[in-house]
């Protein structure tokens, strides 16, 4: 069985007027997953098990749950690029409105450490708090407000394309900014960490919505191949190039976000929830509930005064580095803090609805 997508019409007054149709709750249901994958990752990597080394009995595990939780990044952008082509005009409220969810919590988490005591007073700090985006405090937060400033141009260039020239222009992305950058940063795709990935993501999810994509069968099993090829070249890598558990540089390699095999999982994860049709009120309910804090949950949990104490004060990962409840740690502490940051985040935005 084919996936089948269905095509949109590239008429930019259509696609003006569907910017009022409803959510499509698949979708947003990846987008909870998605921060739960994101969650997962910071808990491996700020939490540490994964830099260590094979001499840990939760190193093995830990990669193997990376292989299937990498893709949560790519997924996320390939979700604004299925909804943003519809949007074809710039819209300064919600740039305000998104810039001014960074600052609240840039701001507001630093005076709060502050008058905790937890950090001193800089006003070096304090100017990059004031400023996130500038300073760069939100890697993903500052890429992402670059895509947005530019994705009503490049509606206008994709809408514009016919299939054929679309596809080839696709076609030199991917090779651009994934192949051939895989094998050695020469146009600085930054390991997906860059303005210039996200663009490459998003014209990836714009095209599956304009044109559709029916070559790709089962892509369950597309992404479960690709998960598990990732964790194959991590052990060969470990045990047949003898690398050391330490040099993490080289044992990441095809986890970066811009790798060919990170990029068809994170495409195939996609469009497996682009066929889920979810038909329970109550289930729709609590979706829409929880996708719209998605980002704040971010803005939350990875702040970096909140990731210096979270993982190793808080919640001490790395007294389960040896542990047989590693698993049950790293599951419990995942749900908990998305759960806990979701209400945070529920707060705010009630608080400042009300102002």
């Amino acid at each position: 069985m084919s996936i089948e997508v269905k095509k949109e019409s590239r008429d930019p007054a259509l696609l003006m007027r569907k910017n009022i149709a409803p959510r499509i709750s698949s979708l947003d249901l990846l987008r909870i997953v998605a921060m739960g994958m994101i969650i997962s990752m910071h808990y491996l990597g700020h939490g540490g098990i994964e830099r260590t080394g094979i001499e840990h009995g939760s190193y093995f595990f830990a990669w193997l749950i990376k292989s299937f939780i990498s893709v949560g990044v790519n997924c996320y952008v390939l979700i604004s690029g299925y909804f943003l082509i519809r949007s074809t005009s710039f819209s300064f409220r919600k740039v305000c409105k998104l810039w001014g969810t960074i600052f609240v919590y840039s701001i507001g988490l630093y005076l709060l450490f502050f008058l905790m005591g937890d950090i001193a007073w800089s006003w070096k700090e304090f100017i990059k708090a004031v400023f996130p985006v500038k300073g760069n405090v939100y890697w993903f937060a500052t890429m992402y407000i670059g895509l947005y400033l530019l994705h009503p141009y490049l509606n206008r260039m994709i809408i514009g394309l016919e299939q054929a020239d679309a596809r080839k222009l696709l076609y030199c992305l991917i090779f651009l900014f994934s192949i051939y950058s895989f094998l050695g940063d020469t146009y600085q795709a930054h390991s997906g960490f860059s303005v210039v990935w996200f663009i490459v993501v998003y014209f990836i999810g714009a095209y599956i919505r304009l044109f559709g994509i029916a070559s790709m069968k089962m892509p369950m099993c597309v992404y479960m191949t690709m998960c598990v090829s990732m964790f194959v070249s991590f052990i060969v890598l470990l045990k047949g190039l003898s690398v050391e558990g330490g040099d993490y540089q080289i044992l990441s390699t095809l986890y970066k976000y811009n790798s060919p095999i990170n990029l068809l999982a994170s495409v195939s994860l996609f469009l497996v929830f682009v066929r889920i049709k979810i038909s329970s009120g109550y289930l729709c309910k609590w979706i829409q509930f929880f996708a719209p804090l998605t980002f704040g949950i971010y803005l939350i949990h990875d702040n970096i005064l909140v990731r210096e104490h979270l993982w190793h004060q808080w919640l001490r990962t790395q007294d389960y580095y040896d542990s047989e409840y590693f698993f049950l740690h790293w599951l419990v502490s995942v749900i908990g803090i998305f759960l806990v940051c979701a209400l945070i985040e529920w707060g705010r935005k009630k608080i400042t609805a009300f102002l």
